[in-house]
């Protein structure tokens, strides 16, 4: 996700600062010249470190040119500390850009809620650095009201368009996903660097309609984000997640496992006949398997005394690894003892069910983690959830498996 982000801040960032370098140009004032001169040192400093992050494969090195950008960003700050016009709404606009891009967030929005206050010239484009704030902050309903308030206002171009895009991807309100969607998929006029996204839409359009259990509209949509795919990888995610529309409606594959923590073989019958539960496909390994942690026990909590059941599904893979370190190659015996001590350091009471070869996640056609599939009281999966980016559809499909 925030790889998603940062594309979204660089695009918006790169636009509002020719905006400002084209306006500030059109109006003789002191301190002008260091304004624009603030502008393109920041301006080509972003661009070049950005060029040169994207080319670089080793995560190390990656690491390396972020923390010099950084560097060179703070100089840049300090060299125009003393340089710029007092009060120029212009010249502390250009500062909330760089202090975006330093990720210090809690400093821009000093300035930008000074800027968003007042009625100038920049009033617009410093709402718009501030939806870029509340994004890259997680406060995502914050940003969509503030875009939705000066949204009619903005020019038709990249700047709007990657806006919808991010709240096609990342929004939770259903209905103005799919207003954006249909307004990014009638654009005509493209721009290059929003190019190739129509299967990212396509495929959001498919999960909505899979969570409003429109199986058709969902395999429609599918079909479509295939065809549109970026590449060959997409492609295939977006091929998986179809494939297990196969499943939806139809009673869920029973879960084969050899052995159990927090239960037994015996238990399992008891604690889903009848019962609403949750399958989670996941991996000590996966980063965004583990994330789902807190919220897996903040449901298991809140909904166990109502007959919901968690089931944590995962196989062995011949060697270990989680938050505390890669234990290398490891034999059957010890993958289970670092399993079992992994549900208990993170406090996770629900069932783990562990596969020796993994045929669960055959059964149920799962190539990505996490998947969490909701299956309904009469034992028929009812939905599914693939990663960890959307927690509001896991909420969405609870509460459909809850009240049936």
């Amino acid at each position: 996700m925030i790889g998603n982000r940062l594309k979204f801040i660089n695009c918006s960032t790169a636009l509002l600062v020719i905006l400002l370098l084209l306006s500030v140009a059109c109006r003789p004032n002191n301190g002008i010249r260091e304004v624009n001169r603030f502008a393109a040192e920041f301006d080509s400093l972003r661009r070049v470190h950005n060029r040169k992050i994207s080319a670089l494969k080793d995560p190390a090195e990656q690491t390396r040119s972020a923390d010099e950008k950084k560097r060179q960003l703070e100089l840049l700050l300090q060299k125009y500390s003393t340089l710029l016009p007092t009060g120029s709404s212009a010249a502390q606009l250009i500062r909330a850009r760089v202090l975006i891009e330093l990720g210090r967030f809690a400093d821009a929005d000093t300035i930008l809620d000074h800027l968003t206050a007042s009625e100038s010239e920049y009033t617009l484009e410093a709402k718009m650095a501030r939806v870029q704030v509340l994004i890259y902050s997680d406060r995502v309903k914050e940003a969509s009201d503030l875009f939705r308030s000066i949204e009619p206002q903005y020019k038709r171009g990249e700047e709007l368009y990657s806006t919808w895009l991010y709240f096609i991807l990342y929004g939770e309100d259903s209905l103005l996903r799919k207003q954006y969607a249909e307004k990014f998929l009638e654009v005509t006029d493209m721009p290059l660097g929003l190019t190739g996204r129509k299967g990212e839409i396509y495929r959001i359009q498919a999960l909505d309609a899979l969570d409003a259990g429109d199986f058709v509209g969902a395999a429609a949509g599918f079909k479509l984000a295939v065809a549109e795919a970026a590449d060959g990888s997409e492609k295939k995610m977006i091929q998986a997640e179809a494939d297990q529309l196969e499943l939806m409606g139809k009673t869920a594959p029973l879960l084969h496992a050899d052995d159990y923590i927090n239960a037994t073989a015996v238990q399992l019958p008891e604690l889903i006949n009848g019962r609403p539960y949750l399958v989670v496909f996941r991996a000590p390994w996966s980063g965004p398997g583990r994330s789902l942690t807190p919220l897996l026990l903040s449901i298991f909590q809140d909904y166990k005394d109502k007959g919901l059941t968690i089931i944590d599904y995962t196989r062995l893979y011949g060697n270990f690894s989680d938050e505390t370190g890669d234990s290398g190659p490891t034999a059957k015996k010890a993958e289970i003892r670092l399993l079992d001590a992994y549900c208990r350091r993170n406090k996770i009471v629900f069932p783990t069910l562990i596969s020796h070869e993994g045929t669960g996640f055959d059964a149920y056609k799962v190539s990505t983690l996490p998947a969490v599939f909701f299956v309904d009281k009469r034992g028929k999966v009812a939905a599914v959830v693939n990663g960890s980016r959307h927690p509001y559809r896991i909420y969405t499909n609870l509460k459909k498996i809850m009240e049936e």
